[in-house]
């Protein structure tokens, strides 16, 4: 487990207000894990969004030393249709459609690559962090593989240089 850090928004700011209420905002953590893929180390970056009231939020980064805490920023993946209520809670809009509210959390190979599927349902990928740094990374492998492979054929032929 590595501690979590507090970083700037894109403003520079540690706190960031709500565009629609400024009472309410976020800050931005991240950390690196150490994981293990196929028998190699690899250290990932993490990151996700601290939620609360501005000015609790801006008193709690004045409590800290360093802008560091204890625990990890854990991964969460469900296929669209076994997201836990209070995962659902904590992260979905209730004001818009399904379809809508998971938008941003749906899992892709790539930035711009095909979605990542599992019996033909999304995989949706949430970030949370834990204090205690014992809530345990839930994974979903996905099975779409046939696409994300000729996806990624496609780019890579579309971005070779033939001599000329």
């Amino acid at each position: 487990m590595s501690n979590v850090r507090i970083v700037p928004g894109k403003t520079g700011q540690l706190v960031t207000a709500s565009k629609n209420n400024a009472s309410f905002g976020f800050i931005q953590m991240e950390s690196v894990e150490n994981v293990i893929i196929n028998g190699w180390l690899k250290p990932l970056k993490r990151n996700c969004l601290l939620r609360g009231d501005t000015e609790g939020l801006t008193s709690f980064v004045k409590s800290l030393k360093d802008l560091t805490l204890p625990g990890k920023i854990c991964i969460l993946e469900y296929t669209e249709d076994t997201i836990p209520e209070a995962i659902q809670k904590e992260f979905l809009n209730k004001n818009l459609p399904f379809a809508e509210a998971i938008t941003g959390f749906v899992k892709r190979a790539g930035s711009d690559g095909p979605i990542l599927t599992k019996d033909g349902k999304k995989i949706v990928k949430f970030q949370k962090y834990d204090m205690s740094g014992d809530v345990l990374d839930v994974m979903v492998s996905h099975d779409n593989v046939t696409e994300v492979m000729a996806s990624k054929a496609l780019k890579d032929k579309a971005s070779v240089k033939l001599p000329g």
